[in-house]
């Protein structure tokens, strides 16, 4: 089995274990953008992005003490993340909850 990593809000952690993991763009995405450009059009709006969910190779660090699922990646389609950064991933591709293991609750607090 193939893994990867998403970290998140404790707050989401009832609705991911419901309905798994949603591309989207969320507001950490639209701020890491806004301003610049994305496929050659300049981001003013969330609008202006692709609804992806972003997966990595070791959980990534927010600042925060988030929750940190462990994602099976077995059959879903890939790409390096737009932003360049090593070992991040993106997909536009629903992630179901049989996919996910929470492998760390988090307490949602700045670290």
């Amino acid at each position: 089995m193939k893994v990867l990593y998403h970290t998140s809000n404790p707050k989401f952690r009832e609705k991911i274990k419901q309905e798994g993991l949603k591309p989207q763009v969320g507001d950490e995405y639209f701020l890491h953008w806004e301003g610049e450009f994305f496929n050659d059009k300049k981001v003013t709006s969330k609008n202006d992005l692709i609804p992806y969910l972003f997966l990595s190779e070791k959980p990534y660090d927010s600042g925060y003490d988030d929750d940190i699922w462990e994602v099976n990646i077995n059959n879903v389609s890939l790409q390096k993340d737009p932003a360049n950064i090593e070992g991040a991933y993106v997909t536009t591709e629903k992630i179901p909850s049989e996919n996910l293991s929470l492998i760390y609750e988090g307490t949602g607090e700045s670290l």
